[in-house]
């Protein structure tokens, strides 16, 4: 189903659910293990698609005032396929309108599928969108990939609603030296930079690609953002893991390799920190055999950008990852089950992040892209995480993304409130909420914990561990999901020693993947306490950990329909902690009308 013909059924699809999941919306649909699938697990103030599948956010914008999510979206059916991209608004980055289908694939160019994107801004205020358009070459058998703009039909609209493309597409068509057209994709927002004397100020943008079969981010330049060289490699995988392979190759099986990869959805951000500029260059990655199989990863460097335009990945990449004079490793950026996220300024000076949360349901396979009998009787896939902001730590060399304050204007009753709750080693303390009449029975909470530590321990012992955490409980079967802190307390009062976050999804039961998700925490200065913010949105955990110095965005599945509840935990040897928490009522995110 291709061709202009199609798109008036679109942008119906976008305001009526298929025949399906108006079924769910009105009945719901009992699954194999028990639950409401059609109520239960669709979570409410997370963005998620008005039916079937959703994967990566897209030009992400504010502009003059109303901020922008497009998404990697499938309007036929609740798994991939030929891309579209969905739209929805916001005036506060907390309420959110769905709007028409901006692109759909109808050009000879993007016949297939229009891939990832981003969106620019450009001086005079008018947006453009840049992505990445996919056509089957039946005698290759894979997608071609070259890259394309859009503007707004009506650059008057606040909402944005029409998209018109450009009738000089494609505008990027040459893959990098030794790159493929198959693994050429996912331009990132673009940029104005100085670039030597000779050349002065071009936009540059960076795409996601396959070099000598590894991960690589060429950029591109142009004066007129119409016109596009290739100029160099931002930055590559021999720049952060060294391969010996130098040699082309061909698609396939090395898209997934732990040796030769493709990077896909490649991000660059600079942001100033005092007086220093300090630059942010995220990438994703899949491998087969890993969990997960797919992973966000950042480097920081301090140190200028430097031009070189050379063609070979490695040599003379415009950033090289170090800090203060030492080296940056790959960071993660959520220990979850995230992918292809994306950076964005607003008008603000903020530095935002939003990433896509796949399925992890019983019998899901990598990002769950195929579905599985659960996901087709739900209706629908994927949602996009509560954005972040970011800040950069210098004296720790790391990002600390917390969630906006903005979500909190969805805070409807507050569950619970108190402090000064002591936990003796080995105690649980279930907290009597108070749910509001017609709530979501705790199934959509924002919960804040902090633990003040002590060493009860005999001077003797060097240090001690602790264990401290909130149960999230699903119902009367006894089934939690458990968010926790654990490591060791110096004696004698010294502070927190060593840190990590972990989610427990092994006692959550129904349809859950039951396993760990979580790492180790980077400390900055002398910790007495530790703290965990929890968003809990029916199938989504987002749990961030010691003020945003770790993430994991965890799916959950549990059987049954109780309320959810609140539980605190102190498993150590530490001694006694004394907890506080906050609980709030949260509602749904989506409105008809912003206004």
């Amino acid at each position: 189903m291709a061709g202009t013909s199609l798109a008036g059924w679109l942008l119906l699809a976008i305001y009526l659910p298929t025949i399906h999941g108006l079924r769910l919306a009105q009945m719901g649909t009992m699954s194999p293990n028990g639950g409401d699938d059609g109520v239960d697990f669709r979570p409410a103030y997370h963005i998620t698609p008005p039916s079937n599948w959703m994967n990566d956010p897209n030009g992400l914008m504010e502009r003059d005032g109303i901020f922008h999510v497009f998404f990697q979206f499938n309007p036929s059916a609740p798994i991939w396929g030929a891309p579209h991209w969905g739209h929805v608004a916001s005036r506060d980055l907390a309420h959110w309108q769905r709007l028409p289908v901006a692109l759909s694939p109808e050009e000879t160019y993007d016949i297939d599928g229009v891939f990832s994107g981003s969106a620019t801004v450009l001086p005079d205020g008018d947006p453009v969108i840049m992505y990445t358009g996919t056509s089957r070459r039946q005698e290759l058998g894979f997608f071609w990939q070259v890259q394309a703009l859009a503007r707004p039909e009506n650059g008057s609209d606040p909402l944005l609603q029409r998209w018109v493309k450009d009738p000089r597409n494609p505008v990027i068509e040459d893959a990098p030296p030794r790159g493929t057209n198959f693994q050429f994709r996912d331009p990132q927002t673009a940029w104005r930079q100085e670039v030597g004397e000779e050349l002065g100020s071009l936009w540059l943008t960076t795409i996601g690609s396959q070099v000598s079969c590894v991960g690589a981010a060429p950029m591109y330049a142009s004066r007129d953002f119409v016109k596009w060289e290739f100029f160099g490699y931002l930055h590559s995988q021999p720049g952060v893991v060294p391969s010996e392979n130098e040699t082309e190759c061909t698609f396939g099986e090395t898209q997934f390799g732990a040796e030769g990869r493709n990077w896909e959805v490649v991000c660059y951000f600079p942001k100033r920190v005092g007086e220093e500029v300090i630059h942010i260059f995220k990438y994703s990655d899949q491998i087969r055999g890993r969990t997960p199989f797919g992973r966000d990863w950042y480097v920081l460097s301090d140190v200028p950008l430097a031009f070189t335009n050379k063609t070979v990945p490695g040599q003379g990449n415009a950033l090289t990852p170090s800090l203060r004079g030492a080296p940056f490793a790959p960071a993660i950026i959520d220990h979850g089950d995230i992918y292809a996220s994306k950076f964005f300024n607003t008008s603000s000076g903020r530095l935002l992040w939003m990433g896509w949360s796949f399925e992890t349901s019983t019998g899901c396979t990598g990002t769950c892209s195929d579905g599985t009998p659960l996901t087709d009787a739900r209706g629908w896939q994927g949602l996009q995480t509560i954005p972040r902001e970011v800040q950069v730590d210098l004296e720790t060399g790391q990002l600390l993304m917390t969630p906006i304050g903005e979500v909190e204007a969805l805070r409807s009753a507050q569950l619970f409130e108190q402090g000064g709750m002591k936990l003796v080693p080995g105690a649980r303390r279930a907290l009597p909420l108070k749910f509001p009449k017609g709530g979501s029975g705790g199934r959509q909470m924002d919960v804040s914990a902090t633990f003040k530590l002590s060493d009860e321990a005999s001077a003797e012992v060097s240090s001690t561990g602790f264990k401290v955490g909130v149960a999230v409980t699903h119902g009367r079967t006894g089934a939690l999901t458990s968010v926790f802190l654990n490591g060791s307390l110096s004696a004698g009062g010294g502070g927190v020693e060593e840190l990590e976050m972990w989610v427990d999804r092994s006692a959550t039961g129904g349809a859950t993947s039951a396993n760990l998700q979580g790492g180790r925490v980077t400390l900055g200065g002398v910790a007495k306490e530790v703290t965990l913010r929890l968003l809990v949105d029916r199938s989504v955990v987002e749990a961030v950990g010691q003020g945003g110095r770790v993430r994991a965005t965890s799916r959950v599945y549990p059987a049954g329909r109780g309320d959810w509840g609140l539980e605190l935990f102190n498993e150590g040897a530490a001694g006694s902690v004394v907890a506080g928490v906050e609980a709030w009522e949260m509602e749904g995110a989506f409105v008809d009308d912003l206004w």
